[in-house]
């Protein structure tokens, strides 16, 4: 029950936090968001290390920058072939870095 409460609140906190961020202004929208999951280069460039099978998944089930990661509660994530709890804590920690400036995007 407490794991359908967490999952049930972390759904509704990114939604809510998603629909407060669309109602800012697009040229505001910081550059990570915009890494794309398809470009190894751009990966590399930004120290971004996952395995390329989990990158398929991602991109295949239409997760195409990283931005569109920030978004997904974990519940969707763990869903998609072969990502798990430790791939999705590694993509939080990601983006965790690059929101509070600790990874520095080019």
């Amino acid at each position: 029950m407490l794991r359908l409460a967490r999952e049930a609140y972390a759904t509704g906190f990114l939604s809510g936090e998603k629909q407060q961020f669309d109602s800012l202004d697009p040229a505001r929208r910081p550059a990570w968001m915009d890494i794309r999951l398809d470009d190894p280069e751009d990966l590399a460039k930004h120290k971004i290390r996952l395995r390329p099978v989990v990158l398929r998944s991602l991109t295949g089930a239409g997760y195409r920058c990283l931005g569109d990661l920030h978004w997904v509660p974990d519940h969707k994530l763990r869903n998609l072939f072969y990502v798990g709890r430790i791939t999705i804590r590694e993509i939080r920690r990601i983006i965790r870095e690059f929101r509070t400036g600790s990874m520095v995007s080019s």
